[in-house]
């Protein structure tokens, strides 16, 4: 971020002080965008190179070159007041004549629009973030709570095996310590009286979690559609957010 910074800093800088020079803008125009490169070297200066602080900074001085730049092009004092009559009905008919955006406008406008894509891309990068997390912090929340569910109702058998299969799917649940257990969504294995780590596709930890809304024994695939990546090795179950840091388990990872 901080090399963000310091690059559109350089750019903008130069940007303007080359504006500045042309040759093609009136004596005002060349103030003004003087003024806002100086300005906005300044507000990177003081504000060590932030977006924010030489978008401010290009504003105030681009505001205070037109300002020079029109007290400049006063006409003398020597001037009588009906010469200042018909001056300030030229420039009345000139003005009126013109069209378009003057060179201040856009320096404004230009500004305004770095500072506010400072302030939001940041936040929308933010919210991202927020939003990964919060679905994660989802995920073991139903990784806890199934396996809670599926260790009472191994505790509630007591180690007996149930007389008819189970009306969800998957045959006559065992009920032993690292046999199967029944559930509403279907059979589900256990190791040591808790969901056990299966390969994808089998039920177990991912199935009792209810990862998917398409299957109770769900792929790989099936799970990045749902936003999720996983990976199983051994014992260990590890399920990631797709779009982090450190996504385990997603397409072509």
């Amino acid at each position: 971020m901080v090399t963000w910074n310091k690059t559109l800093t350089a750019f903008t800088v130069g940007s303007l002080l080359v504006l500045g020079a042309c040759s093609g803008m009136s004596r005002g125009e060349q103030d003004t965008a003087v003024g806002a490169g100086v300005g906005a070297a300044a507000g990177a200066v003081i504000t060590g190179g932030s977006v924010l602080g030489t978008g401010v900074g290009a504003v105030l001085g681009g505001v205070v070159g037109d300002e020079a730049g029109k007290n400049n092009s006063a006409p003398p004092r020597f001037y009588t007041r009906s010469n200042m009559l018909l001056i300030s009905k030229f420039r009345l008919q000139v003005r009126s004549a013109q069209s378009g955006f003057t060179l201040i406008e856009l320096v404004l406008v230009i500004a305004i629009l770095g500072v506010l894509a400072a302030i939001a891309l940041p936040k929308y990068i933010a919210l991202q973030t927020d939003a990964r997390v919060a679905k994660l912090a989802a995920s073991r929340g139903a990784v806890l709570a199934g396996a809670a569910v599926a260790h009472s109702a191994y505790l509630t058998r007591g180690g007996l095996a149930d007389v008819t299969a189970c009306p969800a799917g998957g045959g006559i649940a065992s009920n032993l310590v690292s046999g199967t257990v029944c559930t509403e969504a279907g059979l589900v294995n256990l190791f040591n009286g808790y969901p056990a780590t299966t390969a994808f596709g089998t039920a177990g930890v991912l199935s009792e979690a209810g990862l998917s809304s398409t299957s109770f024994t769900p792929t790989l695939a099936q799970l990045n559609v749902e936003g999720f990546g996983a990976s199983v090795n051994g014992a260990i179950t590890t399920v990631s957010v797709i779009g982090g840091s450190g996504t385990t388990g997603a397409t072509g990872a």
